[in-house]
């Protein structure tokens, strides 16, 4: 409101007057008292300025426009601008600001003065970053992390350009990618909540030797989701891959022989979310789940921090199945992993595991060999095969190895060389022989257990006229732990699998085990002139600790 003389009490009038008339070195005469009076009355009073309650802002893309409160102590008018509205904008009046996309951008207030105040401070600003958060594993920490990104490029609709350079992408709402994606530089790829990215065609990595990571920006049922399907070819292939979560499901199919869904030049690592993983069906010989051989060298798929894997080995209707994992496979920390083999027309099932596995820290793994199919002799699958599978720290693992038919045998759950340890847990099953084929062995030789573990094996049932599988082909090491083996039936012909095969490592241990004839369970005799052989021999031995 405009002061003016009239509108003070006369005392104060007075007071006033009474100071400016004794002040004879500003004022020559009382006379003056009246002009100088009203420049007094009429002088604009100082207002400091403007501020924002917050120097800085960061909030997340995707999020609702805000508004970061502005302190104006005087009455004149403010306008907002945004320095990059590619980022952010703001309402000009109100100041309300609306994220736009990645960065950072400067949002400033300018007031102008108003008849009334005048002020110190004629502007005011805060730096506003509009970001992603993605959940990162931390390796030496053991530990799921999370981290702000405000640097990248917002995908969604439909994309068109298929040669993704170097940087980062965030998939946010629904995407489609039709035609292979070919990285000319290692690529990261933010999936998220609640987004999802679809790519019919290929994802290539390996052409330009480059590498992909995938994060999310949380766990559960709301993360995004990452689909791939390529047919008449791999549906991923490269160097590197690195998943720090989300719903990744990825599916080959073609008419051509070996053509598998993640074809790795590379190691894999699955640090948390959901991956399944299916090779390509085929007539001839079917695609793997998970490559991880090439050129002589096997890669590795390591799985932690309670990730969920399921990898499928493509069926064939005229030749071999497809395998689900070749390579090396480690897995730990809770997560859990199921690999089938594919079913084999001719030939074998696919193996579920070909070459090594090892399970610790709680973690639950299923794998099943692949079975014969169809009317001819074809051989079931390992559940296991090539070198070695250790299991210990209390991880589960339960292997199946897959029926053969015709003339053909049930594979091996696991072809060669277990060792188990440290509360582990593990149930071996042999698979079923066709017509006239044998069981499968549930270990085919070396098979080593300590500590307090818990192992039950069982040779797989011979066909009509095939003998039963053996629990262990050859060689039990027994240290300690809940054990009990058993062969598998034998057809109408034939004869029962044994127990073990060969023999115990650790003979010492013979006291303490018991012995199956066929109808009860007897304590190994360890008089003078036992057999020893015949009793490892029989068809169960088992100790309970």
């Amino acid at each position: 409101m405009k002061r003016t003389k009239s509108t003070l009490n006369m005392a104060m009038w007075l007071l006033v007057s009474t100071l400016i008339c004794g002040s004879s070195a500003v004022f020559t005469s009382c006379g003056n008292m009246d002009n100088a009076l009203e420049e007094i009355i009429n002088a604009n009073p100082t207002a400091k300025g403007i501020s924002f309650a917050q120097s800085k802002v960061a909030v997340h893309f995707g999020d609702d426009t805000f508004t970061n409160a502005l302190t104006n102590k005087g009455d004149g008018t403010v306008t907002y601008t945004s320095s990059n509205t590619a980022v952010a904008t703001v309402n000009p009046t109100t100041g309300e600001v609306t994220p736009v996309d990645l960065g950072t951008t400067t949002i400033t207030a300018t007031v102008t003065e108003s008849g009334d105040y005048t002020y110190e401070t004629k502007t005011a600003s805060y730096e506003l970053s509009v970001g992603v958060s993605i959940l990162k594993w931390d390796e030496t920490l053991k530990e799921m992390k999370t981290e702000e990104v405000t640097s990248g490029v917002t995908l969604t609709g439909t994309i068109d350009n298929t040669t993704i350079t170097a940087g980062t992408y965030i998939i946010y709402d629904n995407a489609t990618i039709t035609g292979d994606v070919t990285l000319t530089d290692d690529v990261e790829l933010i999936l998220s909540d609640g987004s999802k990215l679809n790519i019919t065609g290929q994802i290539d990595g390996h052409t330009n030797s480059k590498a992909l990571t995938i994060y999310a920006q949380s766990e559960g049922t709301n993360m995004g989701q990452l689909n791939v399907e390529k047919a008449n070819g791999n549906a991923i292939t490269i160097n590197g891959l690195t998943i720090h979560g989300g719903k990744i499901t990825a599916k080959a199919t073609t008419t051509s022989q070996y053509q598998h869904c993640i074809n790795m030049f590379g190691n894999l690592n699955i640090y948390g979310g959901e991956v399944k993983a299916q090779g390509a069906d085929n007539t001839s010989n079917a695609g793997y789940g998970i490559n991880l051989y090439v050129s002589g060298t096997n890669y590795t798929v390591n799985i932690q921090n309670h990730a969920k894997v399921e990898v499928i080995g493509g069926k064939s209707t005229g030749g071999h199945g497809g395998i689900g994992i070749r390579g090396h496979v480690t897995i730990n920390d809770y997560a859990e992993l199921t690999v089938t083999g594919g079913d084999g027309g001719s030939g074998y099932g696919g193996d579920g595991i070909y070459q090594t596995l090892t399970a610790s820290g709680h973690a639950k793994v299923k794998v099943n060999g692949g079975n014969g199919t169809g009317s001819g002799d074809v051989k079931g699958g390992s559940g296991i095969g090539g070198v070695y599978a250790t299991v210990k720290d209390y991880a589960q693992v339960e292997v199946t190895g897959g029926n053969g038919i015709g003339n053909e045998v049930g594979g091996k759950a696991i072809h060669d060389n277990l060792n188990i340890s440290g509360n582990a847990y593990v149930e071996a099953t042999g698979g079923n022989g066709g017509t006239s084929g044998n069981g499968g062995d549930a270990v085919g030789s070396d098979l080593t257990i300590s500590g307090n573990t818990y192992v039950e094996a069982t040779g797989g049932n011979g066909g009509t006229s095939g003998n039963g599988g053996h629990a262990v082909g050859n060689d039990l090491n027994y240290n300690g732990g809940t054990f009990v083996a058993l062969g598998g039936a034998k057809g109408t012909s034939g004869t029962n699998g044994r127990a073990i095969d060969g023999g115990l490592a650790n003979n010492t241990a013979s006291s303490f085990f018991e012995y199956y004839d066929g109808t009860n369970w007897n304590n190994f005799d360890v008089s003078s002139g036992y057999n020893f052989y015949d009793q490892v021999h029989s068809r169960g031995v088992r100790k309970l600790d």
